[in-house]
């Protein structure tokens, strides 16, 4: 699958609602240490993030799906899709002396028993911190080092999906307050139950 980015994916009025949701006082976050679990290799440092988990493993965890998700997946222009996972994930600049472009390369983690997916990102708000795609895709060993195949700035109302095998990171905002997305993985066929 090719990285597809698309603009304006939903209505604008739609966007500033989600945006409103997502980014307001009432939405509950929790701190993760790292944005990501994988730790069976060393690149570089990792940050702290926010998450909020919508869906996984066929189980609902938020109030808030019904209002956020089925927009999001209904925007994704493919058909038959079946989603996996949704979560959100906030972050926000880092202190002074932990700066940092990009969180540590990963794939999702969604089990060992995971069919093939895909990743779709959308982006709440407009930001500064870029995704980085790399040419690299998971296997049967983990890449020493890592070789950029696309940056995404992040833009309010933008969805990009890719192919869920390849290892990206999340840049982290140093101008903007603060760089949200909501990511999606789901995989063809079937339908949600």
């Amino acid at each position: 699958m090719e990285t597809i980015v698309i603009d304006n994916v939903i209505p604008t009025e739609v966007a500033d609602r989600l945006q409103e949701t997502i980014l307001g006082n009432g939405f509950p976050w929790h701190l993760n240490q790292f944005t990501t679990c994988q730790t069976d290799y060393e690149f570089g440092l990792d940050h702290k993030q926010f998450t909020h988990n919508f869906y996984w493993d066929n189980v609902v965890f938020s109030d808030w799906f019904d209002d956020i998700v089925p927009t999001l997946m209904q925007a994704i222009p493919k058909q038959n899709v079946q989603l996996l996972r949704a979560k959100s994930n906030l972050v926000v600049p880092q202190p002074k002396g932990r700066e940092l472009e990009f969180g540590a390369p990963h794939v999702d983690d969604l089990g060992h028993d995971a069919p093939e997916f895909a990743v779709c990102l959308y982006y709440v708000n407009d930001s500064d911190g870029d995704t980085v795609i790399y040419n690299e895709k998971a296997g049967d060993s983990v890449p020493k080092s890592f070789s950029i195949k696309q940056t995404i700035s992040p833009k309010k109302g933008r969805m990009v999906l890719f192919d869920g095998k390849h290892y990206h990171s999340g840049g982290v905002p140093e101008v903007a307050s603060e760089r949200c997305v909501v990511n999606i993985n789901f995989c063809f066929g079937g339908g949600n139950d």
